[in-house]
């Protein structure tokens, strides 16, 4: 019997559920094992230097594109506004992040206001081939109505 189209569906928002639940349901750090984020392969990436890594930030589900990130340590993260956001507030929801700011410091929230949408990967601890999933959240203000649209992305995975 095919469950169709909407089955699938419906089965891949239990699945997707479930995972963030469980990731959010934690108060530490997790280190976990690739396989728990089937939709990206942390084994396939491997780290070669620091680099640029632009999020842009949009209106719509899930409020940011990509929804998931692969970072290295010293790796430099930025949230950019789309044409279709007014504003936007970026909150880890851990009481640790994996992102520094200009002071070298853990740094738990980044917006779109003065200049405070980028950070640095910083080193978390992790010995080689382990891999910390850090959900965060964020607000974004649609700039037609003004709107707050509030989404829980997904997590940044640090390497």
């Amino acid at each position: 019997m095919s469950t169709g189209k909407f089955g699938s569906l419906v089965l891949r928002f239990a699945i997707v559920s479930g995972i963030a639940i469980s990731l959010t349901q934690c108060s530490k750090q997790e280190v976990v094992k690739p396989t728990v984020a089937p939709m990206v392969n942390p084994k396939s990436f491997k780290c070669t230097g620091s680099r640029e890594v632009h999020i842009k930030t949009q209106a719509d589900a899930p409020g940011v594109s990509p929804e998931f990130v692969i970072l290295c340590q010293n790796d430099t993260v930025m949230w950019d506004k789309d044409d279709t956001v007014d504003s936007f507030v970026v909150t880890f929801n851990k009481s640790e992040s994996p992102i520094s700011g200009d002071d070298g410091k853990p740094k738990l929230t980044f917006s779109d206001k003065s200049n405070d949408s980028k950070g640095k990967a910083r080193d978390v601890g992790l010995q080689s081939n382990q891999y910390a999933f850090y959900p965060y959240s964020i607000d974004v203000v649609d700039d037609t109505t003004h709107t707050h649209h509030p989404y829980d992305p997904g997590v940044i995975i640090v390497k």
